[in-house]
């Protein structure tokens, strides 16, 4: 029986990276990447909010977007053009055109801007006619 030459032929995996490709400077430099954009993301403005209470103040409430109310103050404040977005706005008073008296506080960060100020409540009541 004839010898058969057998061939030995090299494959090339698929996985292979292409000669000059350095995995651990890569690795390394992405590393790198994700702790600065880490660092970055956890710092904050460096200045503190700045809180004022607003007392005895009248209103309308308004339907902003469906679902999202703000109430236009009566008077414009220094600090505002005076609509503010009540964070704990109650059910009952979720009504577009609604008139209401209201007190809270206001807490906002001098390096953000605000489309509507968020206050927090302490007292609301509807204004009778």
């Amino acid at each position: 029986m004839p010898r058969r030459n057998r061939q030995v032929v090299s494959q090339r995996s698929s996985f292979a990276l292409p000669s000059g490709v350095f995995v651990i400077p890569t690795l390394r430099l992405l590393s790198i990447v994700a702790i600065l954009t880490i660092l970055t993301a956890c710092t904050d403005l460096g200045e503190p909010p700045v809180t004022f209470d607003i007392t005895n103040a009248t209103g309308t409430v308004l339907e902003a977007y469906p679902s999202f109310y703000v109430i236009q103050c009566d008077c414009p404040l220094q600090i505002s053009a005076g609509t503010f977005y009540p964070t704990n706005l109650p059910d009952a008073f979720r009504k577009n055109g609604l008139r209401v008296r209201f007190s809270g506080q206001i807490a906002s960060s001098p390096g953000l801007d605000y489309l509507y100020l968020p206050v927090r409540l302490t007292f609301i009541e509807r204004l009778q006619f």
